[in-house]
């Protein structure tokens, strides 16, 4: 089944038969200079690691070949969580962190391998940049997966680029707000939270009070746009080019 999108590139999208796209964030592509994607995830990971403390079990679903939230969660000590499983379809790369406390488990998809985690609960579900590389009917999936693994209070982090009418050529599925809200529900989750993680700042200051606006305009004197694009984005989800979604069962 093809849902293909009109990208943002102009470039054909990826196969429309294909399954799965495996791109992933890596430092080598984006760690060398500021970059909105890659500063996004920074301030990504850093929120996940107000949700997670040492009694806290943590399932990153598309960990990425870096394992950056591993890295992150190591500091400050108090984020540090009890245990920490990473998935990821590619292959187990060369060089990844080590943690006594960490497990992860490569080439791993994770719509038909997840019952191989024996019904194992976690407080803490992370799945960023993630269900927009399969396809619609997959994505629906992944979540009805995620919540099978989720304890009794715990929450799903799952960020994703907002469709506006052009998609990235890498990606079989961007959803919109609308789109994805339903598609949680259907999965008996619920949204407890959404915040922006970057945006365009033609968009985001039309949304911003001209307070906002102002000391955006002030920062942006010392930070570049890579850096300001990602400011007022939490404020405004609507307005913004990616959501970060706080997700609990219903």
């Amino acid at each position: 089944m093809s849902d293909r999108q009109p990208t943002r590139s102009k470039r054909e999208n990826v196969d429309p038969n294909r399954e799965f796209d495996k791109t992933s964030l890596r430092a080598t592509a984006h760690g060398k200079w500021v970059h909105r994607d890659y500063a996004a995830h920074f301030f990504r990971w850093g929120f996940a690691g107000r949700f997670s403390n040492r009694e806290t079990d943590i399932l990153d679903v598309g960990c990425g070949p870096d394992c950056q939230l591993v890295e992150v969660l190591t500091m400050p000590l108090s984020s540090v969580p009890r245990s920490y499983v990473g998935v990821d379809m590619n292959k187990e790369p060369r060089k990844h962190p080590t943690r006594g406390w960490a497990q992860f488990l490569w080439e791993f998809n994770f719509l038909k391998d997840h019952k191989k985690l024996n019904g194992q609960k976690f407080g803490l579900i992370t799945n960023f940049e993630v269900i927009e590389h399969m396809r619609a009917e997959d994505g629906q999936k992944l979540l009805i997966a995620m919540r099978e693994h989720l304890a009794v209070g715990g929450k799903i982090l799952l960020s994703t680029p907002v469709f506006s009418g052009n998609a990235a050529a890498n990606h079989l599925h961007e959803w919109t707000i609308e789109e994805l809200t339903r598609a949680i529900g259907k999965a008996k989750l619920r949204v407890a939270e959404r915040y922006g993680t970057f945006g365009t700042w033609n968009k985001l200051k039309k949304a911003a009070t001209p307070a906002e606006v102002d000391i955006a305009k002030r920062l942006a004197k010392y930070y570049s746009g890579e850096v300001i694009s990602c400011f007022l984005a939490p404020l405004y989800p609507d307005a913004a080019s990616n959501n970060i979604w706080v997700i609990e069962h219903a």
